[in-house]
């Protein structure tokens, strides 16, 4: 009884428990997972109609009684983890301490695609000011920190890199065919893979473009998209690729995938030739570590967090560049040498990405927090 007094009590706010998983989500969970018997933790999770989501003034109204509701429910000694940054309107509305908050980005303070009404600048603002209350921030990559610093440098709370990472057991490399087969694609051909939203940040538009151009030197190559369109209001990215593509009659050589289930990626990642993520903005970038963990050449955004992740494992070229997105797309298509180095190199560097490493930093946080403990 002793050993398990001495845990850290954790009391995690995961938020909307209801919600599709996200990127976010998916962080959440493998950390959970992997520091779960070493911890005293308890969800303080909610949920509300899927009607009212549409909704922006009832998603502040309840994410306002998610903290009342947090406050009354939380365990005495205990260390409040939050999720991710837009539940920091928690930590904006009471003060909890000692707490921890995960920041992922701060998209949505640097980026106007992001900024929306009046009502959501203001919420904006407010989970912000909010996660920069908590004792510690964690963030998925230095780069992040560093843009926290950057943007937020009278700040003085605690800034903690703990990078995401990747399950070996699953993201792997297998035998192309299963993904192939399970869908009906020819074995023959070439494939490009992007995973991703149509986000204007994720600039999925230079994928197809680097696509359209490989089309001319590899007449059967084919795109393919995985991930939800998630488009932001104002800019409809999904239409202006529909109509390139239909322009350059290649709408039937282009296929998207909205939904696919978690244990067909690794084949998915395995099947393509090369993997394309030409991101303008991000905390980390999992996706690449996914891909080279399977043993898929990549070709990602020489900006933001992704130089951290990738090292020398894939091809980094400016995102706003067309012509050099073409170029090493078509430099890894022509080259069986250079796929299978960057197949090997991407697989080293993601060896050292592990939840369980990750999961071993957040458990010494934990235990500097415990108010238990000197």
């Amino acid at each position: 009884m002793a050993k398990a007094e001495g845990r850290p009590r954790v009391d995690f706010l995961s938020g909307d428990r209801s919600r599709p998983m996200d990127a976010m989500e998916r962080v959440y969970s493998e950390l959970r997972r992997h520091v779960g018997g070493l911890i005293d933790g308890r969800e303080l999770g909610y949920s509300y109609p899927v009607a009212l989501r549409k909704i922006p003034t009832a998603t502040y109204v309840s994410q306002g009684l998610y903290a009342i509701n947090a406050w009354m429910k939380r365990r005495q000694d205990s260390i409040i983890h939050i999720n991710n940054q837009r539940l920091g309107i928690v930590l904006h509305l009471n003060d909890f301490s000692p707490s921890i908050i995960f920041c992922h980005d701060i998209i949505e303070h640097v980026m106007s695609e992001y900024w929306g009404g009046p009502a959501y600048r203001m919420f904006i603002r407010s989970y912000l000011t909010g996660t920069l209350k908590a004792d510690v921030v964690l963030t998925p990559s230095k780069w992040t920190a560093g843009e926290i610093r950057k943007h937020f440098p009278a700040a003085s709370t605690r800034l903690e890199p703990i990078h995401d990472a990747v399950d070996h057991k699953l993201f792997r490399p297998l035998d192309r065919r299963l993904f192939l087969k399970r869908f009906g694609l020819p074995e023959d051909r070439k494939y490009l893979l992007y995973v991703g939203s149509e986000q204007p940040r994720k600039n999925f538009p230079a994928v197809v473009r680097a696509f359209i151009g490989a089309r001319k030197e590899f007449p059967g190559l084919t795109l393919l998209k995985i991930g939800r369109a998630d488009e932001i209001e104002g800019y409809p990215v999904h239409k202006q690729i529909q109509e390139e593509l239909a322009a350059a009659g290649l709408s039937s050589q282009a296929l998207f995938f909205e939904n696919m289930p978690d244990e067909m990626m690794p084949a998915a990642y395995s099947a393509a030739d090369a993997f394309l993520f030409p991101s303008l903005y991000e905390g980390f970038g999992l996706p690449v570590l996914e891909a080279m963990a399977c043993g898929t050449p990549v070709v990602a955004s020489n900006t933001t967090a992704i130089p951290e992740v990738a090292g020398d494992g894939a091809i980094l070229v400016p995102p706003t560049d067309p012509n050099a997105i073409l170029e090493a797309t078509l430099r890894v298509l022509r080259d069986d040498e250079l796929r299978a180095d960057l197949s090997a190199r991407g697989r080293r560097r993601a060896e050292l990405f592990s939840w369980d490493k990750s999961a071993m930093q957040l458990l010494e946080i934990y235990r500097q927090l415990d108010p238990r403990h000197d």
